[in-house]
Formats: C-alpha cells, structure tokens, sequence
C-alpha cells in the first residue's frame, strides 16, 4: 500500500518542532474539550462531549490494528492491545461512561504516571500522516485529559488506599503480560527490557534492577499523585480529638 496513511516513514523524531506542536495540539483540543464539558455539566451536552472524547480514545487502537492488516504489517508480538496506554484506552472509557469511580480510580493513577510521560519521552516512531501518529496522540492526550474529567467535572476526589489498590491491581496485570510476553517473545508494558528510544526507562537501570525500580517509581509516584487530594484541615481535627 503506498498511501502515506498507511505505509511506514520512520520519520517520527522525538524532541521535534512535530513533536512539540502535535502534543500541544492534541492536548490543547482534549482541553478544550474538558473546559466546554465542565461548563454545560449537567447539561446533555456534557454527555455528547464525554461520549465523543471517549469513542475517539476507544477507537484508536483498532484503527492501528486496520492500518496494520491492511497494509501487511501486523506483528503479533508488537501490534496485540497489552500496552497498558491500549489497555486503558478501552478501559477507561467505559470507566466514564458508566460512572464506574473504582475503576477509574485504579486508572487515573496508572495513566497520570506512565501517559505522561509517553508523551514527554515517545516511543512513537511514524510521523504525520501516518495512522500510527494519530493512534499514538489520541490515546496519550486523551487519557490524560480523561483521567482528569470526574475531578474537574464531577468532584470525584481520591484516597491513599485508592493508591495501594492501584499499586496491587498493576502487579497483577503487570505479572500477567510478563507471562505472555516470555511465551510470544514480546516486550508488552516493556517488562522485559526498555523501550526504543531515549525514555524515562533508560534512567531505571537494566533487567531485573529495572523492574525493582519500576515498583519503587510506582509507589512514590502514586503517592505524590495523591497528596493533592489530602485534606489536612481533617487530619489536624482528628489529631485534636480528646483521647479516652
């Protein structure tokens, strides 16, 4: 196929002027899109924006997997949805749609971490026009943005042990992809090794040093992303409550 949609360019280079633009960009839009959201709320309009947000972040990966088949390129051991941006990138817009506030907590801490970062530090290797840029951008944005909704939106607020449920619900899936990863001689959710590319990986050390670090990064990251939400007026009140 030699549409510039779908044949691969390898023209993707991190730190860009196409890089710097297509994270604002996309970002920008899922901005916008929040704000708009967080104004007509509770308005159906709201439900039409979080509905369109969500499809578009739903779809992404199943339009790469097209571009992939059309085109002839599809490698199981690189194109299965088990990174954890694809894996939250069906999960979390069901999380939304049905209100679903454990799951999304367990997400939003997952996504906050490591999305963000993709998107400092992609592993993206295909620029514009090519499907797997726009697949990449949607879904890291989105997400982004998306984990963001129910605390801008809704008032949805976290807790520490919504941290440690996250931290345990992450070695399960994290153990399971390792196990598949090993059988198919992949590398889903970069278990065994570190991305392509200079990422925030690389700064971990290598196999088995990386994973440990990876679970030390993990739990202070989830952490720092709580303490935002802790309410120190209440700590000081129950602190000062008589004793007996």
């Amino acid at each position: 196929m030699n549409s510039a949609f779908l044949k691969d360019n390898f023209g993707f280079v991190v730190n860009s002027p196409e890089h710097f633009w297509s994270s604002s960009l996309f970002s920008l839009f899922f901005i916008i899109c929040l704000v708009l959201s967080r104004r007509f709320y509770p308005q159906p309009k709201e439900r039409i924006l979080l509905v369109f947000m969500c499809a578009l972040v739903f779809i992404a990966h199943p339009m790469m997997l097209a571009g992939r088949f059309l085109s002839g390129t599809f490698d199981y051991t690189e194109h299965l949805p088990l990174h954890l941006c694809n894996i939250m990138g069906f999960l979390l817009p069901i999380a939304l749609y049905f209100k679903n506030q454990t799951l999304w907590s367990i997400l939003y801490y997952w996504i906050m971490l490591g999305t963000i970062q993709s998107l400092v530090t992609p592993t993206l290797e295909h620029s514009f026009p090519h499907y797997e840029y726009w697949r990449y951008f949607i879904i890291h944005a989105g997400l982004v943005l998306l984990a963001l909704y129910p605390i801008f939106v809704y008032g949805w607020r976290l807790k520490f042990y919504h941290a440690i449920r996250a931290a345990l619900f992450m070695n399960l899936v994290a153990l399971v992809v390792y196990f598949i990863d090993i059988t198919i001689g992949a590398n889903y959710m970069f278990m065994v090794g570190h991305p392509k590319g200079n990422t925030i990986y690389n700064l971990l050390g290598e196999w088995p040093i990386y994973f440990l670090n990876l679970e030390w990064f993990m739990l202070i990251g989830f952490t720092v992303l709580t303490l935002p939400f802790y309410d120190r007026s209440k700590a000081v009140t129950i602190s000062q409550q008589p004793v007996g």
